[in-house]
């Protein structure tokens, strides 16, 4: 009988997910093909994104973001 199983490696044996129709201790031949996951590279945070853009800006850029984006507070006043 040849059937094609899936099953999962948990570090000691091999686990059907699904019902295999085999009686207990028959002696089976495996063919292992492992399925590959691509991984998603989580190597991105704010801080290397946020260099990679190499804003060119004042030195109190960050302290003073809202009167560089909206002007400042007593022109707004007036």
């Amino acid at each position: 009988m040849n059937t094609v199983i899936e099953a999962i490696f948990n570090g000691q044996v091999f686990e059907p997910t699904e019902f295999v129709e085999i009686k207990a201790n028959t002696k089976v031949k495996l063919t292992i093909e492992a399925e590959i996951k691509e991984e998603v590279n989580q190597d991105y945070s704010f801080l290397k994104t946020a260099r990679s853009l190499k804003i060119n800006a004042p030195a109190d850029f960050s302290e003073n973001i809202d009167n560089y984006l909206y002007g400042d507070e007593t022109e707004n006043e007036q």
